[in-house]
C-alpha cells in the first residue's frame, strides 16, 4: 500500500486520512477531501466542531466506555460506503488518537481483509501517536466481526 505525502492530516491510504479537530480547523472550509467525518471534539470545553465537517454531530461519541456502539458502527459504515464510492475521507476526533484511530482501523480491517492488529498497525504507520481506548478497540473488533454484509 502506498501512503500519500504528509499534510496537516495523516494519510493512511490514498483515500483515507486521520486527523485531529485542530488540524481540520487549520485546513479551513476549502479542504480538498470529499468527506470530513467528525467523531469527536471537545464542545464542553468551548471548542466548536470544525466548520468543514460534513457529518456534523451525527457520529460524535465520547472516548471511553460510555460510547454507544451503534454510533461507532454508523460512523464506520459511513466511511466504508464513501470509500466504496471512490471518495476521499478524513476521520477526526479531538486529538486524532483514539476514536478516529478506532474507526479507521475497523474500516481498514474490513476493506483489506486483515485482522484488527494489522489494521491498527497500518494506521500507526501513518500516525504513530494513536492510542485507541480499550472500549474503542472492543467496538472496532465487534464491527470487524459483524455480519454486516449478510444482513
Amino acid at each position: 500500500m502506498t501512503v500519500a505525502p504528509r499534510t496537516a492530516m495523516d494519510h493512511i491510504t490514498a483515500q483515507l486520512a486521520i486527523a485531529s479537530a485542530p488540524e481540520i480547523r487549520r485546513q479551513g472550509p476549502d479542504i480538498s477531501i470529499d468527506h470530513i467525518v467528525t467523531v469527536g471534539y471537545f464542545d464542553r470545553l468551548g471548542y466548536s466542531r470544525p466548520e468543514a465537517s460534513d457529518t456534523g454531530d451525527r457520529f460524535v461519541f465520547p472516548d471511553g466506555p460510555s460510547h454507544p456502539y451503534e454510533t461507532f458502527r454508523a460512523a464506520a459504515l459511513y466511511v466504508n460506503d464513501a470509500l466504496e464510492q471512490g471518495d476521499s475521507v478524513v476521520v477526526h476526533c479531538q486529538a486524532g488518537v483514539s476514536r478516529s484511530a478506532g474507526i479507521c482501523g475497523a474500516v481498514l480491517a474490513e476493506r483489506e481483509g486483515v485482522c484488527w492488529d494489522t489494521a491498527i498497525e497500518m494506521v500507526a504507520e501513518a500516525r504513530p501517536r494513536i492510542n485507541p481506548q480499550p472500549s474503542i478497540v472492543n467496538s472496532a473488533q465487534r464491527y470487524i466481526q459483524s455480519d454486516r454484509h449478510r444482513a
